[in-house]
């Protein structure tokens, strides 16, 4: 059964042509007046004025909320390549990682509350009103000229955000079926994709929190080369991470069930963070291509398989709700995801920083100088003296490899509770 919210789109209900013995039945008219309540509240059928109700449902639907998402994404993804370049010009120090936190606080600040005015005004205009926010937001980053005032900036990005990753999501709940919602969710993350694929290009993608902060570190100072060139190798993440998930959403369609594929996501992306902790300077693309491979198809089965064990249990009335409370605990996470990860490099950078030997040198890396000093014109700097540089890069590596540690025992531990977690009976 299709349930369509009369606050959402506006139309009215004309008796159908033909229609089954004993019943009422009705056809939806696009830009007439709202259903009548005697109707709403009856029960009946609805004809939908659609040739292909699949290929209306993209093609009206499913296609601007792709493109809404899609500018979200794109704009995050270029802040994790070109990050240490703006920490550098802003001499952000320490502070630089408030620059990706401020936008996961700002998200996970106002996500219930989109879903609770959706409930109640109807999913137009909070909508509207998030990406209007989102477009402020992006304008107030382009003209930063501080560290606090990007900081602030992406606060107000991150509120716009959040709208828009909730509502994309009750919006298509709303539409279709709990057991085809991952196919059509699927879809419109290839409207991500489109963006990621030409983000990483000009400045980045967040695939995770963790890896799209840390990658493009291994990139431009090990590998040594441009933030614009970091992005393209991330390419390999981003590539089959969008397949994995729309392959998740066809077969939680065509089975029922999610918690398979859900653990296959988890298993892989487990396998990427140990495979991670392998690579150095002198790592062939073909190492760090495979590696990142594994972990964009673990992300891709994870993205699309998670939120059905959510909305699976809950009726129709809840699901609204209980769609705003898993994006907002969802943004939690990313936030922890980008702080963790940070702190851990931070420490085991200064507990290695011993090994530099020029006390100027060490003294500027420290306290979190390593991040924002993460580019290849610092590191090729020390062209003229090769110990010195390859004292750097050891330091990098070793902090680099904590990171990738510490992530595997996260992934592992999720992977553990997703094999203990009640099977499910069907979606």
């Amino acid at each position: 059964m299709i349930k369509l919210d009369p606050q959402m789109i506006s139309y009215t209900l004309v008796p159908a042509t033909s229609s089954p013995p004993n019943t009422k039945s009705y056809r939806v008219i696009n830009d007439m007046p709202q259903i009548p309540k005697a109707v709403h509240d009856a029960k009946v059928t609805i004809e939908i004025e659609l040739t292909d109700f699949e290929n209306g449902v993209e093609a009206l639907v499913h296609a601007p909320l792709g493109i809404v998402q899609k500018g979200d994404w794109k704009i995050e993804g270029k802040e994790a390549t070109v990050l240490p370049t703006i920490a550098a010009e802003l001499n952000s120090g320490s502070l630089f990682i408030w620059a990706i936190n401020g936008y996961f606080v700002g998200i996970a600040a106002v996500q219930p509350m989109y879903g609770q005015f959706s409930d109640i005004y109807g999913r137009r205009w909070p909508m509207l009103i998030s990406v209007a926010i989102f477009a402020l937001g992006s304008g107030l980053c382009g003209g930063a000229t501080s560290t606090v005032m990007l900081i602030a900036a992406r606060v107000v990005q991150g509120l716009g955000a959040g709208g828009i990753f909730a509502l994309v999501e009750i919006i298509v709940a709303d539409l279709v079926p709990l057991r085809e919602r991952q196919q059509f969710m699927a879809a419109i993350q290839a409207f991500f994709a489109l963006g990621t694929f030409v983000g990483p290009v000009i400045g980045g993608t967040i695939v995770t929190s963790w890896l799209s902060f840390f990658l493009p570190v291994y990139f431009q100072v090990l590998l040594e080369v441009t933030p614009e060139m970091s992005g393209a190798y991330l390419l390999a993440t981003v590539i089959p991470l969008m397949p994995a998930a729309m392959f998740g959403g066809w077969y939680i369609t065509k089975t029922g069930r999610y918690k398979p594929a859900l653990i296959a996501g988890w298993v892989s992306f487990s396998l990427a963070a140990g495979l991670f902790t392998t690579l150095d300077s002198t790592s062939s693309p073909g190492k760090w291509i495979v590696f990142q491979a594994f972990g964009g198809i673990g992300g891709g089965l994870i993205l699309t398989t998670t939120i059905p064990a959510i909305q699976g249990s809950l009726e129709e009335k809840d699901v609204g709700l209980a769609t705003a409370i898993w994006s907002f605990v969802r943004s939690l996470g990313t936030i922890w995801g980008g702080a963790i990860p940070a702190v851990i490099f931070s420490s085991r950078f200064d507990e290695l920083s011993y090994r530099i030997s020029d006390p100027a040198v060490r003294s500027l890396l420290e306290r979190g100088g390593a991040y924002e000093h993460a580019i290849a014109s610092f590191t090729q700097s020390f062209n003229d003296n090769p110990i010195l540089k390859a004292q750097i890069i050891d330091v990098y590596t070793e902090a680099l490899k904590r990171v990738w540690q510490v992530l595997i025992a996260f992934t592992l531990a999720e992977y553990g509770l997703k094999v203990k977690e009640k099977d499910e009976d069907g979606v």
